[in-house]
């Protein structure tokens, strides 16, 4: 995991200067240079979007409180005058 994190962190244009690289592409043809070239550039992909993903999973969703006051308020002020209402008719005093 630490070398994947590694290559990740190394450039596109490191790879070409790596030098394990150039010892497994020395002597190959120029297709299968490109080849591996490519290959490495979709595993680089790959792997960034996988550190991601991990990242995003583990972040923490912090407390919004606009959509609480946005919310929250008028939802509380109607329930508070509901139950006024509601103590107000049962609190009358009924004359006969």
């Amino acid at each position: 995991m630490i070398s994947d994190i590694y290559s990740i962190e190394m450039s596109i244009d490191d790879y070409e200067r790596n030098e394990d690289f150039y010892l497994e592409t020395r002597g190959v043809s120029e297709q299968e240079y490109n080849e591996r070239l490519t290959n490495l550039y979709v595993e680089h992909e790959i792997l960034e979007r996988e550190l991601l993903l991990l990242d995003t999973r583990q972040q923490v969703i912090p407390l919004d409180w606009s959509g609480f006051f946005l919310y929250g308020t008028p939802i509380l002020i109607i329930a508070y005058l509901v139950v006024r209402i509601r103590q107000d008719k049962d609190s009358k005093v009924k004359y006969s």
